[in-house]
């Protein structure tokens, strides 16, 4: 992350989450679709109903996407110039290095909320 966001991190004590919808940058951040269908010319009833699916599919992913928001970690042990280029300046980075039990037990969960569900 960059510095900004890691001075935000210690300063606030919150991850920043950003909206699914607007990580335009990156194509394959937050990355889901429906595979595109077109129904042929002269199509059976359930090539119809299929297409109209695929439609409707399609439409609930990209509301959703506006309603999902996004941290993203990778599991790594050695680091990638590229991803390094793509979120922080390369030489104005800083990585923050944590364990998948440790994040869990540090978000806190609304009251009545099961974190084991």
């Amino acid at each position: 992350m960059d510095c900004a966001k890691f001075v935000s991190l210690l300063s606030k004590q919150t991850l920043w989450f950003a909206r699914a919808d607007k990580m335009l940058d990156d194509p394959l951040e937050a990355f889901s679709e429906v595979i595109p269908y077109s129904a042929p010319e002269a199509p059976t009833t359930a090539e119809l109903i299929y297409s109209h699916v695929a439609e409707s599919g399609s439409k609930q992913l990209k509301d959703l996407n506006k309603k999902v928001f996004v941290s993203s970690w990778i599991k790594r042990e050695d680091q990638s110039v590229a991803m390094w280029k793509l979120y922080a300046s390369y030489d104005r980075g800083v990585a923050v290095q944590s364990t998948v039990g440790k994040l869990d037990q540090s978000i806190r969960l609304p009251v009545g909320v099961d974190r084991n569900c």
